[in-house]
């Protein structure tokens, strides 16, 4: 239909309505910008944070809330204080393997407080190798496992 009537009505005749851009900028090939996805990297660093601190009672509720394996936990204390006349956690660590990363460290917090002694005021570094093999670090209070009480550990 619009071909038939391109010779009776002229292109610039008004037509009674205005539209709106119907035509577009020629715009040089220069005036474009490329996409760097450089610029929209999000930045990967990792900032080092102040430590959190967890009391010993907290340690009860991340417990509850948490599926840790005593057994094995009470296994390795009893078998290294067979060795050893006493233990800390981080010592434990030295020997044993963490299997559950952090939840082994909370585990053996939560069997101090029942068969350990905590030292008041005092703190040591634990150490682990996570899941992933990367080196983990925590503060964590200082408990003593003794051959006194490896028995309760059975």
């Amino acid at each position: 239909e619009a071909l038939g009537l391109r010779d009776h009505i002229p292109a610039q005749r008004s037509i009674g309505r205005d539209l709106q851009l119907t035509t577009s900028r020629l715009r040089s090939l220069s005036q474009w910008k490329l996409h760097d996805p450089r610029q929209a990297q999000v930045d990967g660093s990792v900032l080092r944070n102040d430590t959190a601190a967890i009391s010993l009672e907290s340690v009860g509720d991340l417990v509850a809330a948490s599926e840790i394996d005593f057994r094995t936990l009470r296994r390795d204390l009893h078998d290294l204080l067979g060795e050893q006349p006493r233990l800390s956690i981080a010592q434990v660590l030295e020997h044993r393997e963490a299997p559950q990363g952090l939840g082994s460290i909370i585990g053996y917090l939560s069997l101090g407080t029942r068969h350990g002694e905590v030292a008041t005021d005092q703190q040591e570094i634990a150490q682990w190798r996570g899941g992933d093999g990367q080196w983990r670090r925590a503060r964590i209070p200082l408990i003593w496992f003794t051959q006194e009480k490896r028995h309760e550990l059975a």
